[in-house]
């Protein structure tokens, strides 16, 4: 990875961010990372404070972290590292969503890669975006495109929402950032208990490359489950899941000439709960 050659964590806050996945961001092979390990000693400043702070130290050392933003979930005090580009081809790809109304962009191929999953007694998949997800978007992607496009792009940006963050809306709103091809959907913001007892497939998508003296090294891309129940349904079958996210990690790590190879590992699980 070439921001591991020039650029030392030593210069950095020490907290403890996985560097790899802010450069996964930044290369484009995902739309979103949730940083969700943080650790910091005598540091009295906002974590808020310190993550701004970083990326816009590493904006001072490559030309391309000017498209990765900082979006934070005030609520449920959860920070996303985005690919802003990215994210918003994605939403208007799949939602026909436009981060302005008089921006010319190419037709949607309105092409679904989300699987919306109600999280009810019996799981089911929901044929559309969750409106008020749909909402989230339809206001954050204008503010995305914003804080890129102006002379002095911004690093960090409060989720916007038209009403106050709930799980229902904060859980699929994090599947679509990181990519997930699966995203729950509780009942209601009460929903304390998810898939009890149920059988689950277990995705994960890793990068493995070649390290120092022969060794290999794997970097995790992305990990989540899906109900077994629901693997008859035809884009939530094993063999479709693993040949998609295959295809599209592996095309992603082609355009930015990263040498290593995808694997999709699966498994099942089975908990008395799940957490989201």
């Amino acid at each position: 990875m070439p921001l591991s050659q020039e650029f030392h964590l030593s210069n950095l806050p020490s907290f403890g961010l996985s560097i790899r996945n802010v450069i996964k961001v930044e290369t484009t092979n995902s739309s979103g990372y949730l940083f969700d390990a943080f650790s910091l000693s005598r540091q009295s400043r906002p974590q808020s404070y310190i993550l701004a702070d970083t990326l816009l130290r590493l904006r001072e050392k490559r030309q391309e972290y000017k498209d990765v933003v900082i979006l934070h979930d005030d609520v449920h005090e959860q920070f996303f590292f985005v690919h802003a580009p990215l994210l918003l081809e994605r939403c208007h790809q799949e939602f026909g969503i436009k981060p302005l109304d008089n921006e010319e962009a190419k037709t949607p191929n309105l092409q679904r890669y989300t699987n919306f999953i109600l999280l009810d007694d019996q799981p089911r998949v929901l044929h559309e975006i969750p409106q008020d997800v749909r909402s989230l978007f339809e206001v954050l992607c204008p503010v995305l495109h914003a804080a890129i496009s102006g002379p002095s792009p911004i690093e960090f940006i409060v989720i916007p929402s038209p009403h106050e963050l709930s799980i229902q809306d904060i859980v699929p709103f994090a599947a679509i950032i990181l990519e997930y091809p699966v995203a729950y959907v509780p009942l209601s913001a009460e929903q304390d208990s998810f898939l009890p007892w149920e059988v689950l497939d277990v995705y994960e998508c890793v990068l493995l490359m070649d390290g120092s003296g022969g060794t290999k090294m794997e970097h995790v891309m992305c990990k989540f489950s899906c109900p077994e129940c629901l693997s008859h349904h035809g884009a939530l079958q094993v063999s479709q899941l693993r040949t998609r996210l295959k295809d599209l990690f592996s095309a992603r790590l082609m355009q930015v000439d990263v040498q290593g190879q995808v694997e999709v590992r699966h498994h099942q699980e089975t908990h008395e709960r799940v957490a989201l």
